[in-house]
């Protein structure tokens, strides 16, 4: 135990990802329990995204990075100070702006870790730079936490199989706050489908076939939107298929949206999607997920540590009780080793687990 200290977190994040926001969100709530001040990094953000944080009045909000960096080094030299860096995929290039990134990240941590400590839960790493994997397993060497998500991460890092836990993502906290409920609804008729705008032509192309397949395993699809930049293409799919969305209109808040994607998701018994979170919104809600998979297979390589590891979709794929048991299995696994995580970061910021 040590006294009152200032434990500091960014919010900055894709703006219109609900998975970013849920990333934040389950980040700064396991800091916030610790009942130390909390100074969050909302430069940039829209204030509807830093409105479903749901933050405390009790909390500091920096809307300038420069004021959140100048309040840690007064506090870090005062009394020392914890600093959550943000979870998430990073992809790790050697070109000047993103080493020069990983270097600034690395001096922080390391000065933040003299007095006090420094936690990255969460992250999962795409590229192959080596420089700059290099300095990513410097930070992991000096945070007195450090998490990841997949076995890809653990193997160019260099880390302990122990540093795999499962996306924060899968935390229930999130749930209970935005839809009530981790209960399934009692019609579980429909389909979640969720897919990138980025990846159109591929998604185009398999449509057809997937809501063939809904409607064969007695499933009426529904095309969900939890990031905003995807809400044109699902519209315009769904008016092509005569697909019910549940879209994200411009300037509808953050909160509303997750709420309106969390009851979706109550009501589905699988989702098929290209997106990782939504694959994990899905999920925590008990629903199957089959994945769209690009080359990278995010959401194979996110899942498999969980013993999910063949959830690519196929038209020979079929919904199973069976199926449906093992996924509520691994929903426990998966709790109890994000609650071993935040014990840990509670450990690291100086509050014992028995005081959290």
């Amino acid at each position: 135990m040590i006294g009152h200290r200032h434990l500091y977190a960014s919010a900055v994040a894709q703006h219109d990802n609900l998975g970013d926001l849920i990333l934040r969100k389950v980040g700064i709530d396991w800091l916030r329990s610790t009942g130390h001040d909390l100074h969050v990094l909302a430069e940039g953000m829209p204030e509807g995204f830093v409105d479903a944080l749901c933050l405390s009045p009790a909390d500091h909000v920096h809307w300038s990075k420069r004021s959140w960096l100048l309040h840690m080094a007064r506090h870090a030299r005062a009394e020392g100070v914890g600093l959550l860096l943000s979870a998430g995929p990073q992809l790790l290039a050697d070109n000047p702006r993103r080493l020069a990134n990983h270097a600034l990240t690395l001096g922080v941590a390391t000065a933040v870790a003299r007095r006090g400590a420094t936690a990255k839960v969460g992250t999962a790493i795409t590229g192959s730079g080596e420089r700059a994997a290099s300095l990513e397993s410097a930070i992991a060497r000096t945070a007195a936490v450090f998490s990841v998500r997949d076995q890809q991460t653990v193997d160019v890092l260099g880390l302990d199989q122990s540093a795999v836990f499962p996306d924060v993502a899968f935390a229930e906290s999130f749930v209970r706050f935005y839809s009530g409920s981790l209960t399934p609804h009692e019609d579980r008729s429909i389909a979640a489908l969720s897919f990138r705008e980025d990846e159109a032509g591929k998604v185009e192309s398999a449509l057809p076939r997937i809501v063939a397949w809904c409607t064969a395993q007695r499933l009426r699809p529904v095309l969900v939107v939890q990031v905003q930049r995807d809400d044109a293409f699902a519209r315009r799919m769904g008016a092509s298929l005569g697909v019910e969305v549940v879209g994200w209109a411009s300037g509808a808040a953050h909160g509303a949206q997750l709420t309106k994607v969390c009851e979706a998701y109550a009501q589905a018994r699988v989702v098929v999607t290209n997106r990782l979170h939504a694959a994990i919104f899905g999920m925590v809600h008990e629903a199957l997920p089959f994945a769209l998979e690009d080359d990278k297979r995010k959401v194979a390589r996110t899942l498999a540590p969980l013993g999910l590891e063949d959830v690519t979709w196929t038209a020979e794929c079929s919904v199973s009780e069976a199926a449906e048991r093992l996924l509520r299995e691994r929903l426990i696994l998966a709790r109890a080793r994000l609650e071993e995580l935040r014990v840990a970061l509670h450990r690291a910021m100086m509050l014992g687990p028995e005081s959290s």
